[in-house]
């Protein structure tokens, strides 16, 4: 935990749609250390628009958080590389230690 500024996000959930990113999501809030925001899919990584509106608004969607040690959030679209190439070097120039829960199907 930052004592001195805003928690960064430190956790995201992604894949690809119907393969359960909204049960992790629902999982990991029951944890009493993990923090999930409570917009789903804000793709601040992949969505150029949201991405301007700048890290302040990004870290804003942690201001309920209390004493969590784990900031986290899910959005599907970090998953889609074609679609969003630019999304992953994102997601490590804002935090390269950020964790990944990388959903997918297994067929």
């Amino acid at each position: 935990i930052r004592m001195n500024r805003a928690p960064k996000m430190n956790a995201v959930v992604i894949g690809a749609m119907k393969v359960a990113t909204s049960s992790i999501c629902s999982y990991l809030e029951a944890c009493p250390d993990v923090y999930m925001v409570p917009e789903s899919d804000p793709n601040y990584f992949s969505d150029d628009d949201q991405f301007e509106r700048g890290v302040e608004w990004y870290e804003g969607l942690l201001a309920s958080r209390t004493t969590e040690r784990f900031c986290a959030e899910g959005s599907n679209n970090y998953a889609a590389k074609r679609l969003f190439p630019h999304a992953a070097k994102r997601m490590h120039a804002y935090n390269p230690e950020i964790k990944i829960f990388y959903m997918r199907a297994i067929q």
